[in-house]
């Protein structure tokens, strides 16, 4: 996936990217089942972005489990979903308050019963 890259990132050779400049995303995905709430996740896309010095855009999905519900994997239903494109959390050697600022970040766009 292309990425933008600022020449001073460019310049210091930051950052998550290969050797075209591309960014590689992470995601940490909730799981689709029937338990509500806001999964732990994993912490891979956190411990990577730690150790390259680089911010994490928290991204929150509100209402995609009506669009594909549990079970229903090969369907596709009409409707809408919103994207919360969150503040960018500065770069910090700590994955784990990295995590969770993320997490915060997220729920606070969730309906309160997926928190």
């Amino acid at each position: 996936m292309p990425g933008a890259r600022s020449g001073a990132a460019k310049a210091a050779g930051r950052g998550p990217h290969d050797a075209g400049g591309h960014w590689a995303p992470g995601a940490q995905e909730g799981a689709a089942g029937p338990e509500r709430g806001l999964p732990a996740g994993a912490q891979g896309a956190f411990s990577i972005a730690a150790k390259a010095g680089v911010p994490v855009v928290p991204v929150t999905l509100v209402g995609t489990g009506r669009l594909m519900p549990n079970g229903q994997e090969a369907r596709l239903f009409g409707g809408r979903a919103r994207v919360i494109v969150h503040p960018a959390i500065p770069p910090s050697k700590d994955a784990d308050a990295m995590a969770a600022a993320a997490r915060d970040a997220i729920a606070t766009a969730l309906p309160p019963d997926q928190r």
